[in-house]
């Protein structure tokens, strides 16, 4: 089994508009509402692919029997740690012309310490009965920077995926993670200088990998992925699909990686999956994730080769 964690999930909000343009009047052709947040959007793709998961979601009072609802159907087990206030509302707006999305993200509520006491019970738990733990995306306000850090000591020494940015990631990072999953931009803030080239990318994740980290997997966008180790580094150009929606394609990606790892995968076959994974995810509107046929079209087509 795989457990995922989520500490400030959100109702995901997408609202298509023929041609977004600030400061003026934008039409809405269509809106949904979809449950999200990083570590339940990676455990939706995990089970879609067929792989035993559930998440661990801390939710709000106000708005937490609408989240579950609308989780209902997926049929994913959450594990509900209850804390105060709302839950919040993060609104993406597509636009068509450019299949751009503009996101509108709140911060969220703080988190008790009731519910970390509850999270970490939880992951006293799992930590013996599952394959991999996800630590996936913003922390709630006023959390501490080294909350990620200290989840992966609880969780040791079963292997942590960690999908975060700025302070959480490198605080968690001094825990030696066996997978960071940093964009580009956010590599690019860590280490405050541009990495232009293949090369820059490859020599900034040994940094990482010196001090403890497996895999760093680097995501590019429109110009693919990276998957670097101390055995190895691959690369995946993005595949080409109509986009319908690019949010959560860095989640799918974190699923596929983990979906092949558990299945003894080597590197190559590992980007694939996470590319795959990821382009399937950017064929659907709004937080909707991954189709199996989708996927595994996708996979058919992706490209991995080493550098």
């Amino acid at each position: 089994m795989i457990s995922t964690f989520c500490l400030n999930p959100s109702f995901d909000k997408t609202v298509e508009v023929s041609a977004f343009r600030t400061g003026e009047t934008n039409r809405i052709l269509r809106t949904r509402l979809d449950p999200g947040g990083k570590g339940v959007n990676v455990a939706r793709v995990l089970k879609t692919l067929g792989v035993d998961v559930e998440c661990v979601c801390v939710l709000p009072d106000k708005g937490r029997e609408e989240f579950l609802d609308l989780l209902s159907e997926t049929g994913l087990k959450i594990h509900a740690v209850s804390t105060p206030g709302s839950l919040r509302t993060n609104t993406k707006i597509f636009s068509m012309d450019s299949s751009r999305v503009t996101e509108l993200n709140e911060s969220g509520v703080p988190m008790s310490s009731k519910a970390m006491e509850d999270i970490v019970k939880k992951e006293e738990e799992l930590k013996t009965c599952c394959e991999m733990h996800v630590l996936s995306g913003s922390l709630p306000p006023h959390a501490s920077e080294a909350t990620y850090y200290n989840m992966i000591q609880t969780l040791a020494p079963s292997p942590v995926f960690l999908d975060a940015s700025g302070p959480a990631l490198m605080e968690g990072i001094k825990a030696k993670p066996l997978f960071i999953k940093p964009n580009l931009a956010e590599m690019e803030a860590a280490f405050d200088r541009q990495l232009r080239t293949k090369q820059d990318i490859r020599e900034a994740a040994l940094n990482w990998i010196e001090q403890g980290v497996g895999h760093v997997v680097v995501s590019m966008g429109g110009q693919g992925a990276m998957l670097i180790t101390a055995e190895g580094t691959v690369y995946s150009p993005a595949v080409d699909v109509k986009v319908a929606s690019t949010v959560g394609a860095g989640d799918a990606m974190v699923a596929g990686l983990i979906y092949a790892y558990i299945h003894q995968m080597g590197l190559q076959d590992m980007l694939r999956c996470g590319t795959a994974a990821a382009a399937a995810s950017c064929m659907t509107s709004g937080t909707q994730m991954v189709h199996l046929e989708d996927y595994e079209a996708m996979l058919a087509k992706s490209v991995v080769q080493a550098i």
